[in-house]
């Protein structure tokens, strides 16, 4: 049984900085309730959840005021020493964002078994079966991708059968199905549970209770359906709900999309604004002809893959979990070696620093003492002046909205002010080739949007070519000029963004966004659009309808 866990009144202040990473925190967890934690990038989620795990006497230094109690009980005095062994008071299971940073195992089911106590075999095959990773048993760690070894850090903690399970935004690397199935189950799991998540769409058809952090301090809170009357945040689903219907949102706002039908204004706006066609305006600058590449002789995961990129299109590749979309920008990195066909960026095989690649863990890439440092690594190494480096790091500092930290240890940052400056460093270093792994993991709604926003310009500014693996659907269909979807490591299309359809996108076997799944319930379907790209067209029926009002009135 759960017991049931209090903060009262807690706040924590870090050491060396002397700021507040929480304040005048306080709720209370009954045996088997879901808690769903959100906020902005930095908020101090992953924070509050190192202190529920009691582990934060290890991650962080400071000091901590008002109470932790487990069963009514100060935790530190249910917490025991027994020789030279903690004995915790309740058992805890915590899913970090690096799912990297908990892997012990050589293989999938050596990693299940590894944490329990005498845990069978069959037990870690059930707890795998619960992930979709049955068949994966045998299969080396190494070998998976970082959804999937996600995916194998849940499990090895479900076959420990934890008292509270905490997920630290569980769905960073997963695809969209394998999100949605997570969710499935954690809902049928009888244990406590706090997970943080961006996605207040899905949080909100989780959790019993929401929690919203800001600058460390509770900015709203309640149910769903209170949260959403509390909140001041303005997330990316209900402004798009909001949009689609007269009246605005139920007052629950909780609503399925299936509840939501386009208004007949916005359908007819939508049916005459199609989605532009792109023109590449420089010539050839990466191309693969026949590509198989691995990581392992005889095992290929991609299979004849043949394309070729102009200078500024910014093309979106989709797929599921284990797709090859990550091989693929490795091959292109020159990190990843042909099993056979070709590659080449400008004529000449890619080779490390030819081209900028942002990884999927920003920890594989951040090594400096600060944050303008890390920035200004690359350009330092190809000894550029110090005016210039400055004027560069400074300006994509101010970019990412990361120079109010730029004095800061980059590996205190939170991850997605990790994965943010992963990208400064890359963009600051101007190659000609841009390649983006899951760019969006960790990023709040704002920053997705600001994202998207600087791609498009640095897209059409910069003599570049920009290629990025993605899972959000809403992100891609907002930001590429050209979608190329994955399936086992094959093209299965490579298509422009303006021909994109619904049925292309089905074929890929990921659950639509919100948005999508409206749009594609009208008769006949309207073309898919991004969340962004919405409010453009909107605004812009808007602004011409008032233009053409008041034209009429004179």
């Amino acid at each position: 049984m759960s017991p049931r866990i209090e903060l009262r009144d807690y706040g924590f202040c870090a050491s060396d900085t002397g700021a507040w990473l929480l304040r005048n925190i306080s709720l209370s967890l009954s045996p088997g309730t879901r808690l769903g934690i959100t906020g902005r990038s930095g908020s101090g989620k992953t924070t509050l959840c190192h202190v529920l795990a009691g582990v934060e006497s290890l991650t962080l230094h400071g000091t901590h005021t008002g109470s932790i109690l487990v069963d009514g009980v100060e935790r530190t005095r249910t917490s025991t020493f027994a020789g030279d062994k903690f004995h915790p008071p309740m058992s805890v299971g915590i899913v970090l964002q690096n799912p990297e940073s908990q892997l012990f195992g050589e293989t999938v089911l050596e990693e299940v078994r590894y944490g329990v106590h005498a845990c069978s075999e069959i037990a870690a095959t059930n707890a795998l079966r619960l992930v979709g990773l049955e068949s994966f048993a045998a299969q080396p760690i190494r070998t998976l991708s970082l959804g999937q070894k996600q995916r194998v850090v849940i499990a090895a903690f479900l076959a420990a059968d934890p008292q509270l399970l905490i997920l630290d935004e569980p769905t960073n690397y997963l695809d969209v199905a394998a999100a949605e199935d997570l969710f499935r189950l954690l809902r049928t799991l009888p244990v406590t549970q706090v997970v943080v998540e961006h996605d207040v769409e899905r949080l909100c058809n989780y959790a019993h209770f929401l929690l919203e952090l800001e600058k460390g301090e509770v900015a709203a809170q309640g149910t769903p359906a209170a949260w959403l009357q509390e909140t001041q945040s303005d997330p990316r689903f209900f402004r798009v709900a909001s949009l689609l219907v007269r009246g605005g949102l139920t007052t629950d706002g909780l609503s399925s999309p299936g509840s939501y039908c386009v208004s007949t204004d916005v359908e007819s706006v939508l049916r005459n604004e199609q989605p532009s066609e792109f023109t590449a305006r420089g010539g050839c600058v990466i191309q693969c002809a026949g590509l198989t590449a691995g990581y392992e002789k005889g095992n290929s995961v991609l299979k004849n893959i043949s394309f070729s990129a102009s200078s500024g299109e910014r093309i979106a590749l989709l797929g599921l979990n284990g797709s090859g979309k990550t091989t693929l920008l490795k091959c292109f990195s020159g990190l990843v070696e042909p099993q056979g066909g070709t590659v080449t960026i400008n004529g000449a095989a890619p080779r490390p620093g030819i081209a900028g690649f942002v990884y999927q863990n920003p920890d594989y890439q951040i090594f400096e003492q600060t944050v303008e440092d890390e920035c200004g690594f690359a350009l330092r190494l190809r000894r550029f002046p110090e005016s210039e480096i400055r004027a560069r790091v400074d300006h994509w500092l101010t970019e990412t909205c990361l120079l109010h930290v730029r004095h800061r240890l980059p590996l205190s940052l939170s991850y997605g002010e990790k994965r943010r400056l992963t990208l400064a460093s890359v963009l600051a270093a101007q190659s000609c080739v841009l390649l983006l792994d899951e760019p969006t993991t960790a990023l709040d709604d704002k920053h997705i949007e600001d994202l998207s926003r600087l791609l498009i310009q640095i897209g059409t500014e910069l003599p570049l070519v920009l290629l990025f693996a993605t899972h959000d659907i809403d992100f891609a269909l907002d930001t590429a000029t050209r979608i190329i979807l994955l399936v086992e490591g094959r093209i299965v299309k490579d298509i422009p963004r303006h021909k994109l359809s619904f049925e292309d996108l089905s074929g890929l076997g990921m659950p639509l966004p919100f948005l999508c799944s409206v749009l594609a319930k009208t008769t006949p379907p309207l073309p898919p659009v991004g969340s962004m790209q919405l409010y453009k067209i909107i605004g812009k029926h808007h602004d011409d309808t008032q233009i053409n009002g008041s034209g009429n009135n004179n």
